[in-house]
């Protein structure tokens, strides 16, 4: 007999959900434009909270949308000092290093 287990497509429903939800919010404030560019900052650690959160073993529904909600904080605040302290340094440093050598 057949036997369905929503368990196991719950990680697969889990990453089509997180897709539409990043859409849609990047729908919806496209028009906003932030003052600085975290694009860069937030692609360089997201992977390695998502990392983290499944060595240490997200299972069942709740658990992994609490995963799913600290992996945003932590990589939007990772990626926010890491353009504040690093990018945007760096960025000022060559772009005057560049000025004096025209």
């Amino acid at each position: 007999m057949f036997h369905f287990n929503l368990g196991l497509y719950i990680d697969i429903f889990t990453g089509v959900g997180i897709c539409f939800l990043v859409m849609a919010i990047a729908y919806k404030f496209g028009e906003r434009k932030l003052k600085n560019d975290y694009s860069y900052s937030i692609y360089l650690y997201h992977e390695i909270f998502i990392n983290i959160i499944v060595i240490a073993g997200s299972s069942g529904f709740a658990q992994t949308w609490i995963a799913v909600g600290v992996v945003y904080i932590c990589t939007l605040i990772c990626a926010y000092i890491s353009c504040h302290v690093i990018e945007m340094p760096a960025t000022r440093y060559l772009k005057n290093r560049a000025q004096m050598w025209r």
